[in-house]
């Protein structure tokens, strides 16, 4: 009984350790390089990117059509296109 109290104790004590070990600060090598991300200007163009979404009929059709129009407006070098089914069949005949 003695010893598993001591093995508990032992556990709790070095998840406390990951835990506050995982709270540190970043490296200088990572401040860096946020710094040199953060120069970059945004007004340069992006290039386009198109992105296919298979959709169904269900419910969900209306949630995700309304989320694809909400990001191409705040992305506008993003295009969703939306399509019906699967594109291929699930098996070979």
């Amino acid at each position: 009984m003695k010893k598993c109290r001591i093995f508990s104790l032992v556990i709790a004590v070095l998840m406390l350790a990951s835990i506050m070990s995982a709270c540190d600060k970043p490296a200088s090598s990572d401040t860096q390089q946020t710094t040199i991300s953060d120069n970059k200007t945004e007004s340069q163009e992006k290039e386009p990117i198109t992105l296919k979404v298979w959709e169904s009929d269900g419910p969900e059709k209306v949630f995700i059509e309304e989320m694809a129009k909400s990001y191409m407006a705040e992305n506008p070098h993003v295009t969703i296109v939306l399509s019906r089914g699967f594109p291929y069949p699930l098996w070979q005949e």
